[in-house]
């Protein structure tokens, strides 16, 4: 998982927890710190309009296994994405 070529950010509780070096790459950082803790709404939006957050962007699209959004890097660049979403429900402990 760490050398994919895609980008793979891993949520717990709706915040990065874990994330490789795609994703570090396409976010313009090496320092794994910088996003870890993030909600994906700190550097996702919709494609269609950069205002809605990808939450609400989520909630109106739970049924689509790909979305397109836009990334905004920490440098401010946008770079159109496609989102794949995919849920790992863990039960009991």
């Amino acid at each position: 998982m760490q050398h994919e070529r895609d980008a793979n950010f891993f949520l717990i509780d709706g915040s990065v927890a874990h994330c490789n070096l795609a994703a570090l790459n396409l976010l313009g950082t090496s320092d794994a710190t910088r996003i870890i803790g993030l909600t994906p709404a700190a550097f996702l939006n919709s494609a269609s309009d950069i205002d809605q957050p990808l939450p609400d962007l989520l909630k109106d699209n739970q049924t689509q296994s790909s979305l397109r959004g836009l990334c905004k890097t920490f440098d401010g660049r946008l770079t159109e994405v496609e989102i794949r979403i995919s849920t790992i429900n863990k039960i009991g402990r």
